[in-house]
């Protein structure tokens, strides 16, 4: 594969935009890459509190996994695959990968000191738990959409459940089944690569296994807006101090 991974860093002070691309040229440079461009730093008080900005352009290339790792690496604000038009990979190795993602994401997290909350939405209705047979297959198969099992390690009474079921509605995946055991949830989830990665990219799950279709087929534009939701989201972690609101929803909160 290859793509175009576009940066974009903001910060209160010169010195903390300087700082972090200094990171992504080295982190560049550690993968034997140049960035195509890196942008002069500006300053627009108009933008307080992060009047300060400048951007890095990078053509990546390698497999699907080593993208999605560098997505999380550089947390770029929008990617653009370059080629493949289409990717099929199967549903082993498609696990393996986002797998990888989880706990890359995890680790960044527990890096940055973060803890991703579950929290309910009283105002919306909860979606039905469950697919009839026949209603499955046309969502695999004629709909393209993923059906997985994860398991998240998430305590606490009955009302979590409900919640996870809005929250994944929100993301825009359907739940055929939960079940709980020693404090662990196992759901299956169907929905779109997109939706599913962006789900996992918030809250990780412990476990995770592509279920149905045996082979999936991703297109680029598939690929690349799925990159770029995981680059933003990240973005606005990393960047905390300034953007922690804006990345704080009914559904998601993070506590330092």
């Amino acid at each position: 594969m290859r793509a175009i991974f576009y940066v974009e860093v903001l910060g209160r002070t010169r010195w903390d935009v300087k700082e972090e691309v200094e990171r992504i040229v080295s982190y560049l440079k550690w993968r034997n890459l140049r960035p195509r461009e890196v942008g002069e730093t500006i300053e627009d008080e108009s933008m307080a509190p992060a009047k300060f900005s400048a951007y890095v352009e990078a053509e990546l290339s390698g497999s699907l996994g080593d993208l999605l790792s560098a997505a999380v690496d550089l947390s770029p604000t929008m990617v653009e695959v370059l080629s493949p038009s289409k990717l099929e990979i199967p549903a082993g190795e498609l696990s393996g990968i986002l797998r990888g993602v989880a706990d890359r994401v995890r680790g960044l997290m527990m890096e940055l000191g973060f803890s991703p909350l579950i929290r309910d939405i009283p105002d919306l209705p909860t979606p039905a738990v469950g697919f009839d047979e026949d209603e499955l297959w046309d969502l695999v198969y004629q709909d393209r959409k993923l059906l997985v099992r994860m398991g998240l390690d998430v305590p606490g009474p009955g009302e979590v459940e409900r919640a996870l079921v809005k929250l994944l509605a929100i993301d825009g995946c359907g739940v055929n089944s939960i079940s709980r055991s020693e404090g662990a949830l196992t759901l299956e989830v169907i929905g779109s690569f997109e939706s599913v990665l962006g789900f996992i990219s918030k809250y990780p799950p412990a476990e995770f296994e592509v279920l149905e279709p045996a082979v999936v087929e991703l297109t680029a534009y598939e690929l690349q807006n799925a990159m770029s939701d995981l680059g933003g989201f990240l973005r606005g972690v990393r960047q905390r101090d300034i953007l922690g609101e804006a990345y704080e929803s009914d559904a998601f909160s993070f506590k330092l």
